[in-house]
């Protein structure tokens, strides 16, 4: 253990050390090169660098004591080692493993020497951190990863590679770039109070407890940006679980819009300044001159030149001359002099003292998506994520999408090829794509025109986007960090202006306007509750380079400006393009005269930065494949105005299900995404490739989307040409355990009913780990961990578009397409019981007698009002109380019986709660109702609205249809079961017709509106219990929700038919039997029903 390492820290940033180490580089490479043998390598290196180390440092022999041929006989080495490791550093941190001078040209060699190098890596991959591979003359760097080892570029060692080797060697007790560690000093948790709790708590507060006009603004137009509105009326259940997840965190009640913002708010900026200052200690050196402004600048100064360097940092539009790298636009407001002070100070100073503890190169070759991710997760409560439709995507899975999408694995040779991932998170399919291309391209050694050439095209050729400013800050410096490996050469490098991630929404429209002569994009950013500026900016000027750094500056300019005309003078001078005709002058005029009216009302800042960022979007080019993992966000969870302004577009694209009952119109925006992404950047022989809920292949809502039209008039669509379905894979999200697959889209047509779409079952191997399975990057290293089935799905239903899976083990095409047809009766939803816990109860047989009736409430999976879940029972009226019938109790022809009963304050034949006058009369269950009105009173205004009747206990669902004295109920979900419900003797009345509730529909009339018989109830009840039919459900629907609008053949009974008397009276035998014994009469159902089908359609015909 080296002393003083303070005082070394201190001296190994000098001026005076970098000199140092360029001269150790001279003598190195002079004697190396004199060298003839691997031996005289490993001498001239070590005896350079040890000796100038001691004299500068002032070190003693024992302070550098470095192992030489470490093999398997020696201390703390595995007996199954294989080789001898050249030398090896501080206990086994780090190794260097050297070859002859410039043996490493050669490409065999090198190949040689990486496997041996990451031989060794991995044989003892618990103790090392990373190694480095050295010829004398070349230099290559290691290190370790969740799922493998990393290596960087082959390069020609410089006096930089000296310095790092000094660091790794002297400064032993820095904390390794893992993402263990940075979760354990970064990580939100309530057991623990690190520098990340501190900072949310504080800054929480401030934006609570104060106020001031920048800051409000800041917080208004980051609202906006997020499409979030304090004016929402949102009473989704997500929007509760998300409120007290974030108290939990910050310690305090959230029970209003206005808190729950400003605590994501909060909770955000405590993030981007943790990501921030992680990316600019290391990427400014990996970098930035020596003489730049680093990060090394801030590690121990006094509370003004802190703030004042973070202000500088914030407010130069470029880092290392990339424009907007750390530019998050929202969350560095706390720098301002109206909310700056000492707690801040100290708090951010605990901040960078813990980054500055962390070594330089496991952060230069770390995964960084990964860890990203990662922290995010421990920052932002899962409650809020699955809110935003936040999944992240692991990276194995990114680059299998990728893989299908493309049709090979090795992605250098798509290279040229143009790629978009329009809502990127983190940039995992971005980096994913970067690090296989490099990978692959860096099989051979590369030279510096080699290098620069594929940097150069995967900047113009990849690209990103995404709403969220603080992923557009993750995804910045993580494609960075990606495409470093080309310029880890040691020459002088040519930096990107720009790296591709643009802040915006992807399903903005795009509009390409002429003014008088000149080609323009015209861009809408939203302001305030749906209000937007309109900016139209010249093609040629939105493509230049400078155009984010200009856009910047006149952003920041804006804030201190308050005459129009004062501003429109810096306008010209930064873009006098804007001024190219009379007419596009007059256009821009209007743009400045309304941004500074908007300043002037505290509404304007960050306005020019998301109008550059927006106006890039809508300039990316046609792209050859569009790949990504879209939020999923259903339509009711969206704020309002943003619902109602992608509505439009929604009903323009054809997207909706054409219908207008509840679940059919519960779109997910990432269809919108997926639909718009194809009509403004997909090529025409392009693909798209998603991951998105396996719902959308077959739930009512997705009927239009699924059709993919990007123009409706023309006809002109995209068509599913592949499916992945990860439903059994383990639920690789972790997070959310919604079913979901990949879906490739092609413009090449498909035959839905004939040909059907191929889909890939990916199962996970019984004793296989998903969180380990995570771990690895490439789909390679966890294939195995899967077993894959191949199957087809087909549209068996020619009037509708939702897909069947057809496995031919159980039934074919043609037997699924053979019972599609009319059915004769309409299915209803069952009484929706709102809030369950208060209208859903159960008899407690111990206390009830027979003049007394007690009931309690029970508990359900679904309770949200867990605390009226007591046990304990009560006494009640037998007037308005009635069987209840669930889906579970519903089995093969009957009904489980059960204790469970409900409140149902109707009286027979009428479809209106019985009012207040009357309900009073049975006094305990008024009293109960009463008693509960404030949850009852809480449910969506939707339920409020559709509830069939005046009194505050009225519930939805009810209709005449309600009441007959038969009925054939089925679940819809997990299993295809059906019975029929006729009146039965319940407590002290005869002939008690039970209630079906949710997820308990039934048929009671038929669609002309006849009430059903008993036989044919019993007819009905027989073809839905039959294999063939259970099977359609389970194949043509999500096991969650079955559509009760079906369209399977069950003609009107008739009882001159002989099939339809069969089936009737084997479906009655059935139910005389209670459902036991009854697979023989099942069989013969289902014989008769497919001679029935095509009799049927031998009559059509």
């Amino acid at each position: 253990m080296i002393k003083n390492e303070e005082n070394i820290k201190e001296r190994i940033n000098t001026p005076e050390f970098s000199k140092l180490c360029q001269k150790i580089t001279n003598e190195i490479l002079e004697a190396c090169l004199k060298s003839n043998s691997e031996a005289d390598v490993v001498d001239a290196f070590n005896r350079c660098l040890y000796h100038h180390l001691r004299n500068f440092f002032g070190l003693s022999d024992g302070d550098i004591s470095p192992k030489s041929e470490v093999g398997r006989t020696d201390e703390g080495i595995i007996n199954s080692f294989e080789g001898r490791m050249d030398t090896v550093y501080n206990n086994y941190y780090f190794f260097i493993e050297f070859k002859k001078y410039d043996a490493l040209s050669s490409t065999t060699i090198l190949k040689k020497a990486i496997k041996q190098t990451v031989s060794y890596f991995n044989q003892e991959k618990n103790k090392f951190s990373c190694a480095v591979l050295c010829d004398g003359k070349n230099i290559m760097y290691f290190n370790k990863k969740e799922d493998g080892i990393n290596h960087s570029v082959l390069k020609v060692l410089d006096f930089n590679d000296i310095k790092k080797i000094s660091q790794l060697i002297l400064l032993n007790s820095q904390k390794q770039f893992t993402t263990e560690n940075i979760l354990i000093d970064f990580a939100l948790t309530k057991s623990k109070e690190n520098a990340s709790n501190k900072l949310a708590k504080k800054l929480y507060n401030v934006l609570t407890e104060t106020s001031n006009k920048k800051t409000d603004m800041i917080l208004k137009q980051w609202e906006n940006a997020f499409h979030l509105s304090e004016a929402d009326s949102g009473q989704s259940n997500d929007i509760a679980k998300r409120r007290r997840a974030l108290g939990e965190i910050l310690d305090c009640n959230i029970s209003n819009n206005s808190n729950e913002y400003r605590a994501l708010f909060a909770l955000q900026t405590t993030y981007a300044t943790n990501i921030k200052m992680i990316a600019f200690k290391f990427i400014s050196k990996l970098v930035i001159k020596e003489n730049s402004f680093y990060f090394d600048n801030i590690t121990d100064v006094d509370e003004n030149t802190l703030k004042n360097k973070l202000q500088q940092l914030q407010s130069d539009s470029t880092l290392a001359n990339i424009n907007g790298l750390l530019d998050d636009i929202f969350f560095s407001w706390y720098y301002e002099d109206e909310v700056w002070d000492y707690e801040l100070y100290e708090i951010l100073k605990e901040v960078i003292t813990v980054v500055d503890e962390y070594e330089y190169i496991g952060f230069v070759y770390s995964s960084s998506p990964d860890l990203f991710r990662r922290l995010y997760m421990e920052t932002i409560p899962n409650e809020v994520r699955h809110s935003l439709g936040e999944y992240f995507t692991p990276e194995w899975l990114a680059e299998k999408t990728i893989i299908d999408a493309v049709g090979d694995d090795d992605f250098y040779k798509i290279v040229d090829k143009l790629i978009l991932d329009p809502c990127c998170g983190s940039a995992v399919f971005l980096t994913s794509y970067i690090n296989n291309v490099i990978n692959n391209f860096l099989n051979i050694d590369r030279n510096y025109n080699e290098r620069m050439q594929l940097l150069e095209k995967l900047l113009n050729n990849v690209k990103g986007i995404d709403l969220n400013p603080l992923s557009v800050l993750m995804a910045r410096v993580s494609y960075l960090i990606a495409i470093s490996r080309l310029f880890d050469g040691g020459e002088e490098i040519l930096l990107p202006t720009n790296i591709p991630v643009y802040l915006g929404d992807a399903s903005a429209p795009v509009m390409k306007v002429n003014v008088d002569g000149i080609e323009c994009l015209q861009s809408q950013v939203f302001i305030e509750n749906g209000e937007t500026i309109t900016a139209v900016f010249p093609i040629d000027v939105i493509n230049k380079p400078d155009f984010l750094e200009n856009m910047g500056i006149l952003d920041r300019v804006l804030e201190d400006i308050n005459v129009v005309s004062e501003f429109n003078s810096i306008v010209v001078n930064k873009i006098p393009d804007l001024f190219g005709n009379k007419e596009l002058a007059n256009v821009t005029y209007c743009l400045t005269e309304r941004l500074v009216e908007l300043k002037n009302n505290g509404r304007s800042f960050g306005a020019l930065r998301l109008i550059a960022n927006s106006l890039q979007i809508s300039s990316i080019e046609r792209c050859d494949y569009i790949v990504g993992n879209p939020p999923w966000v259903k339509w009711e969870h969206l704020p309002e105005y943003y619902a109602k302004n992608i509505k439009t577009r929604c009903l323009e694209q054809h997207l909706f299900s054409g219908q207008s009952y509840m679940g059919a119109i519960s779109l997910n925006i990432c269809a919108l995404i997926a639909n718009d992404s194809a009509k403004k950047w997909l090529k025409e022989d392009g693909k798209l490739s998603f991951l998105m809920p396996k719902t959308m292949l077959t739930q009512d809502s997705y009927e239009g989307f699924r059709e993919f039209y990007l123009d409706f008039n023309t006809g002109k669509r995209l068509y599913l040409e592949q499916v992945v379905d990860y439903e059994k894979a383990g639920h690789p999200f972790i997070q959310t355990q919604e079913s979901f697959c990949e879906f490739l889209y092609t413009s090449k047509p498909v035959d839905y009913k004939n040909d059907g779409v191929p889909v890939t079952i990916v199962k996970k191997k019984k004793g296989k780990n998903i969180e380990l399975i995570n771990m690895n990057s490439h789909y390679n290293t966890v294939k195995e961990d899967f077993e894959y089935n191949e199957l087809l799905l087909v549209r068996a239903d020619e009037n509708r578009t939702g897909f069947s899976l057809v496995n031919s083990e159980e039934f074919s095409r043609d037997e699924l397409q053979l019972i599609i047809g009319e059915c004769a009766y309409k299915a209803r939803s069952g009484v929706e019981f709102t809030p369950l816990e208060v209208f859903m109860l159960e008899i407690d047989r111990e206390k009830t007698t027979e003049d007394n009736l007690f009931v309690k409430s029970v508990p359900r999976r679904t309770s949200k009002y867990k605390s009226l879940v007591n046990g304990k029972s009560f006494q009640i009226e037998e007037r308005y109380i009635r069987p209840l019938i669930t889906g579970p109790n519903i089995q093969k022809f009957y009904i489980k019986e059960t204790n469970e009963v409900c409140i149902f304050p109707y009286q027979d034949n009428d479809r209106y709660a019985v009012d207040v006058s009357e309900m009073v009369k049975c006094n305990n269950t008024y009293n109960y109702l009463r008693n509960h009105k404030h949850i009852i009173g809480s449910q969506s205004k939707r339920s409020q609205l559709i509830s069939m009747g005046k009194a505050f206990y009225s519930l939805s669902k009810v209709g005449l249809y309600t009441f007959n004295n038969c009925m054939v109920t089925f679940r819809d979900n997990t299993k295809m079961n059906a019975a029929v419900v006729t009146p039965e003797k319940f407590l002290n009345k005869k002939d008690v017709q039970g209630i079906c509730a949710k997820h308990a529909p039934y048929i009671s009339r038929d669609k002309e509106g006849n009430f059903i018989t008993i036989n044919e109830a019993d007819y009905i009840c027989a073809i839905l219990n039959t294999p063939i039919i259970e099977y359609y459900f389970k194949a043509t629907y999500s096991n969650r929700s079955y559509s009760i609008r079906f369209n399977i053949k069950i003609p009107k009974y008739d009882e001159l038919n002989k099939s339809h008397r069969k089936l009737s009276e084997l479906g009655k035998l059935a139910r005389q039997k209670n459902g036991k014994n009854t697979e023989d009469l099942i069989n013969e159902m289902q014989n008769i029903y497919l001679k029935l089908c095509k009799e049927i359609d031998t009559v059509i015909k």
